[in-house]
């Protein structure tokens, strides 16, 4: 009899914990449905340009679906098994809070997206505390109605699952569950959509669950780290697209014998003393809204013209997707390690860099940024090449104006026309040739500046200028605020060309002039338009001008301009060198020879420009000139680029803390 008794209670507790799973199961699936609808409504809000946002975001469902009941159904067994032992309401309230942990983070992954316009994934890990602190304050995120609406969101979590706890489930409910949750194991295409399906990079993001690409852009980084494991037997001297006689691999993986050529001094008359260099890096300038046949209508009209009188770069890229990559790549042609080179911080491999070899050949070197210059160590990294001055947010007067200020009083720091006032305030104290690196701001989330209002009306005239009306305009009143800013700061390059021309110094003096990576706040319709950047190197000093369309990249600055200053100014360097670079492209026509490597974010390291193959993940396309990618049914080429990323992708893993990537010889290199 008391058998009977224990199978019957046994029999009902299981039949009530099914009763109470099935309950929140589906109560936290209409959430989840749910807020691929509020996902909708705010990027339908604050990105009414994208074409077809309905349809993609629609297309989502399935992925959204597959990836609940795959995940869900992890917790079934435990659930069930823990009702069975302890009390209900105990595992229903650990259930719902699961519940509701995993929908918050889906929800602010969505908020993320929808003001970024890109997935957050593995990158989130490489920044540090005070670093997301900033992130956080430039969104607007930590507001009061945030906090006010995070709390009305954690209060829905608990509410709707347990109304729905309360309703009389059938058993039939739980066995679809169930079918439909083993179907979505066997069958994980359903989980995560096919990046080859897709044209346009934007599409496959709005289809994606935001929540699926987290967990799988994590697995896929560890994968990633697990896998770097390449003996490479016929691509070891190829890798910068010219023969590099790579002198020890095993203990300096890219040390080589520099052997770049100078392709600069064909276009240059010749100074009595060695001129300045003036490099301005401009924030988010992408080449999608700046120069020739740009693919949204340039919005630099001053570039444009100062191009016409350089010598520019059609095709260029940055070698990462953020800021973090650029002083590291253009300065110092450097790899990436496992987060991004500046990571290392104090702890950075022993390296040679344009900074460090024009400090011992008598430069004086400068670095000046609106903002804090210790985001990403910036700061560290220039230390440690010698550099003579840096100037940021913390130096500047209080007679300087910061930015405006969010909401949450937050600020980025001083904006462009401020950064370049203040530098011209300083260079007269040295009387040495000068390199100056000028870092800008203004093209950064939240995009306010001084004076926007009128930067609103440029735009609209901007539009006229281009024949952009009707629908096509409607398309850019999202990104107005953008678009403004990039006018800003095209017209704070005019001004401080046009001032740098009254100095005595101006005939002696080489601007290149580049963006750092495109800004992805704007819709991007190609994986490649990330890293599409232009570059110009404007002087006084030039024979004529000229317009590349070899495909060339950062890590070409630094080579290129060393072996130029060695030709012509007799500055002294180093034979070895670890350049992951080499000349710039000066192919008037187009050409791509170059093995190209490029972090799109910190710890995501997948795409990859080889000679004509551009490789981004599971994505392999043909480059063509304006760098648009075409589809290829060339095997064999594709598998040479494989062989090239793994050798790559091994090499880079040997980039370790404080392991040097030169000899001692050549890092303490001095001029005697």
């Amino acid at each position: 009899m008391k058998v009977q008794e224990n199978h019957s209670y046994l029999r009902n507790r299981l039949i009530l914990s099914l009763h109470n799973f099935t309950g929140i199961t589906v109560g936290l699936l209409i959430l989840f449905i749910l807020l691929r609808f509020v996902e909708y409504a705010i990027l339908s809000f604050n990105h009414s340009g994208i074409s077809k946002l309905f349809f993609y975001e629609f297309n989502g469902l399935i992925f959204d679906l597959s990836f609940f009941f795959n995940y869900t159904s992890l917790v079934f067994l435990p659930i069930i098994l823990l009702s069975i032992i302890i009390d209900f309401r105990v595992v229903n309230f650990l259930y719902t809070l699961f519940g509701a942990l995993f929908l918050m983070m889906y929800a602010v992954l969505i908020y993320y997206f929808s003001e970024t316009l890109n997935p957050l994934g593995a990158d989130l890990f490489s920044y540090s505390e005070e670093e997301i602190k900033l992130i956080i304050g430039a969104s607007g995120a930590a507001n009061i109605w945030v906090t006010i609406l995070a709390a009305l969101f954690v209060y829905i979590c608990f509410k709707v699952p347990s109304l729905f706890r309360n309703i009389n489930w059938h058993i039939s409910v739980l066995i679809i569950y169930l079918i439909i949750s083993c179907f979505s194991w066997f069958y994980n295409p359903f989980i995560k959509p096919n990046i080859n399906s897709y044209k346009k990079e934007i599409n496959y993001f709005l289809s994606l669950n935001k929540l699926a690409y987290f967990y799988f852009n994590i697995k896929e980084n560890e994968i990633q780290d697990s896998e770097i494991a390449y003996d490479g037997f016929y691509f070891d001297d190829d890798l910068t697209g010219k023969s590099f006689r790579y002198i020890d691999p095993e203990n300096y993986p890219f040390l080589n014998i520099d052997t770049t050529q100078d392709v600069l001094s064909n276009y240059f008359n010749k100074s009595i003393t060695r001129p300045n260099l003036v490099f301005i890096i401009v924030e988010g300038l992408g080449r999608s809204y700046s120069g020739v046949a740009a693919d949204n209508g340039s919005f630099t009209p001053f570039l444009d013209s100062l191009a016409e009188h350089s010598l520019y770069w059609e095709n260029f890229v940055s070698n990462g997707g953020r800021t973090f990559a650029i002083l590291p790549a253009m300065f110092a042609s450097l790899p990436f390690g496992e987060k991004g080179f500046l990571e290392y911080a104090e702890n950075a491999p022993k390296h040679q860099s344009l900074i460090k070899l024009l400090n011992v050949n008598g430069y004086y070197t400068s670095f000046y940024h609106g903002g804090n210059s210790n985001f990403d160590y910036m700061d560290i990294f220039l230390k440690r090449q010698n550099i003579g001055r840096i100037i940021d947010e913390n130096n500047f007067p209080k007679t300087y104006s910061k930015m405006p200020h969010s909401a949450q009083n937050f600020s980025w720091g001083y904006g462009d026309v401020e950064l370049f006032n203040y530098y011209f305030k300083l260079i007269d104290t040295v009387t040495k040739p000068r390199v100056d690196i000028l870092l800008t701001l203004s093209n950064h989330s939240p995009f306010k500046v001084i004076g926007l209002n009128t930067y609103r009306d440029k735009f609209e005239k901007r539009l006229e200028e281009l024949d952009i009306s009707g629908e096509g305009k409607d398309s850019y009143s999202s990104y107005k605020d953008m678009y403004s800013c990039v006018l800003y700061s095209d017209d704070a390059i005019r001004n401080f060309i046009n001032k740098y021309k009254k100095r005595k110094d101006f005939n002696n003096t080489i601007f290149i002039i580049t963006g750092d990576h495109r800004m992805p706040e704007i819709p991007i319709d190609r994986r490649i338009d990330h890293f599409r950047v232009p570059l110009l190197i404007y002087s006084p000093m030039l024979k004529r001008k000229a317009s590349f369309k070899g495909v060339s990249s950062h890590l070409d600055i630094t080579p290129t301009l060393i072996s130029y200053l060695k030709l012509n100014y007799k500055i002294k360097r180093p034979l070895q060198q670890a350049w992951l670079g080499a000349d710039l492209d000066t192919s008037r026509f187009f050409t791509s020879r170059k093995f190209i490597p490029m972090m799109r974010n910190k710890n995501e390291l997948q795409d990859f420009i080889d000679r004509s193959i551009y490789s981004s993940g599971m994505k392999v396309g043909l480059i063509n000139d304006r760098l648009i990618t075409s589809n290829t049914n060339d095997l064999i080429s594709q598998r040479i680029t494989e062989g090239r990323i793994k050798e790559f992708k091994t090499k880079n893993s040997k980039v370790k803390n404080s392991k040097g990537l030169v000899p001692d010889s050549v890092y303490n290199y001095s001029v005697r």
